[in-house]
């Protein structure tokens, strides 16, 4: 008896190509090229990188209106509550879901350097968040030869806890106008808008810590206070930073005397716009009223190290931090480590209505709280 096993796999393989030819068809048609590649960073922070060409066997649909019938069978997009009929297992309301998506974190990256003094984590639920802060080990003691050794000197744990995840987000919404009209700059300027809008979102979200000063919640004082040792008034110069970084040293390891060894490795000088001229004039300078400038070239041979924020609206204020990795000082919990933004298809009454008023309604949710760990890595200078 004659096989059917290869029949059977040849229509499998047909009908995979006729959905990839479908998908990889619309997401050309929106003017990706290659699939989304996720990498993390040193501290766990999602990162969107190009990654394999699409396959260029599958070409690009020429518009929506084409799209629309290879995936419904028919022509003319008069009806988009036909949107969501099922062709072959892959509907294009879906299918569009998954295009949109790739073509919204295409561009996803993380701005304004808040990733740099955080650390990235993953919430399971919405209840308050509650870290514990690694014990202190006294140094190790020394034993002689078949001499017994001791239980190591541990000292106590300090808890920090903070609020639960919240929801950040948006309604998409695409009419059947700008279907008709094949307005694909259209979309696409909205979904770069979206996504500039979620990474400004939360980059705003994590600063406003910084510039809000908020409570460190183990001891319930601001996180830079003269109580801490990290609060200073001195206006950005050489003497004052130098100052803030023996502040840094100063730092010890909770509840001993010692030092944490902070102020050694990498600094990130953060100041307002009307201060960047001077911070580079005291990275770069070597003569004059620099002259054996001992902050020379600290924040790197380009200036990478200094971040002009516009997000400080305090014009002579700045703030300085250890980047080393030696101190986190902030945290970042994502829901369910979802730390890209994501669109899904809106599912309640009120969004959904927008099928009957010939629009799709997508919905653009981006959930994760921001917690202080430690203040001991971090100096600001609050300018009167």
């Amino acid at each position: 008896m004659k096989s059917i096993l290869p029949e059977l796999e040849r229509q499998i393989q047909v009908t995979r190509d006729q959905q990839d030819v479908r998908r990889i068809g619309l997401q050309k048609l929106l003017g990706l090229t290659h699939e989304p590649r996720v990498v993390k960073d040193a501290h766990g922070f999602a990162r969107v990188t190009q990654g394999e060409v699409l396959p260029l066997k599958f070409p690009a649909f020429t518009s929506f209106e084409e799209a629309w019938t290879h995936f419904t069978g028919e022509t003319g997009m008069h009806d988009l509550t036909r949107i969501q009929a099922i062709v072959n297992g892959a509907s294009f309301y879906n299918v569009l879901e998954d295009a949109l998506n790739r073509k919204l974190i295409q561009d996803y990256r993380i701005d304004y350097r808040w990733n740099e003094i955080a650390q990235a984590n993953s919430a399971a639920n919405f209840h308050a968040l509650k870290r514990v802060r690694g014990k202190f080990v006294e140094d190790l003691a020394t034993f002689g030869e078949d001499e017994p050794y001791s239980e190591a000197v541990v000292h106590g744990d300090e808890e920090v806890s903070y609020g639960g995840v919240v929801t950040k987000g948006a309604l998409l919404t695409i009419t059947r106008r700008a279907f008709m009209n094949n307005d694909i700059a259209g979309i696409e300027r909205l979904l770069d808008q979206l996504r500039r809008a979620a990474e400004r979102t939360l980059a705003r979200h994590c600063w406003a810590k910084i510039i809000n000063n908020d409570n460190y919640l183990i001891d319930n004082v601001p996180m830079f206070d003269n109580a801490h040792g990290n609060l200073g008034s001195a206006v950005l110069s050489v003497p004052s930073l130098t100052a803030a970084r023996l502040a840094m040293f100063a730092q010890r390891e909770s509840g001993s005397d010692e030092p944490l060894g902070l102020g050694s490795g990498n600094l990130l000088l953060v100041v307002p716009p009307e201060l960047e001229s001077a911070a580079i004039a005291i990275n770069n300078c070597e003569s004059g009223s620099y002259e054996g400038n001992p902050w020379l070239r600290r924040f790197g041979m380009s200036n990478e190290r200094i971040f002009t924020n516009p997000f400080f609206t305090e014009h002579a204020d700045w703030a300085l931090f250890d980047v080393s990795g030696a101190a986190s000082i902030l945290e970042v919990s994502f829901l369910m480590g979802n730390q890209i933004p994501q669109l899904s298809g809106a599912t309640n009454d009120a969004e959904g209505a927008g099928l009957a008023q010939d629009r799709i309604v997508y919905r653009l949710r981006h959930e994760y709280e921001v917690g202080i760990l430690d203040f001991r890595g971090a100096y600001k200078a609050e300018v009167a």
